[in-house]
């Protein structure tokens, strides 16, 4: 099921072979904006396929449609700022006089994407939550049934 829109399918930057902008030709790939918004999206699938083949107890630590709806904000956002697009529209033209603000930019979009690959390893079994490692008698399945007291649930949580 595919869920992406058409502006977003993923592009090598500066257009293929086509020579780097001589904007962004002191700018590495991974100071770029795009770049990780990219990178972002490509998650955002890879987290929305896990979700539907992942186990039932699994599924029911995270509230039903919460990926995608987080997903469909991210989309809006980079098609209203254009953090997936390279070029004169895209967000890195935009800030490229503000480093500063770009590179917070990053370090969010950096931070989103460690969330979104702790989600998929814990969706697809690679990584086993914490609350499933505890032994304490403390921990109870009611708090467990709450999405943010999962460690799941925070990761998702922690896109907003």
């Amino acid at each position: 099921m595919d869920r992406s829109i058409a502006c977003f399918r993923l592009q090598t930057p500066y257009g293929g072979n086509s020579p780097k902008s001589t904007l962004f030709e002191s700018l590495n790939d991974s100071a770029l904006v795009a770049t990780h918004a990219r990178e972002c999206i490509r998650h955002f699938e890879q987290v929305s396929k896990s979700l539907e083949k992942a186990e039932p107890h699994i599924k029911q630590k995270i509230p039903r449609g919460r990926i995608d709806d987080e997903f469909g904000r991210f989309k809006i956002w980079c098609g209203n700022v254009g953090a997936h697009r390279n070029g004169k529209g895209s967000l890195d033209y935009k800030l490229r006089e503000a480093s500063n603000i770009r590179g917070q930019v990053i370090k969010l979009l950096k931070s989103m994407n460690l969330s979104l690959k702790e989600a998929d390893e814990i969706l697809t079994g690679a990584r086993i939550p914490w609350e499933d490692l505890s032994d304490s008698e403390s921990d109870t399945s009611e708090d467990l049934d709450k999405p943010n007291t999962t460690e799941l649930g925070q990761n998702v949580f922690s896109l907003l």
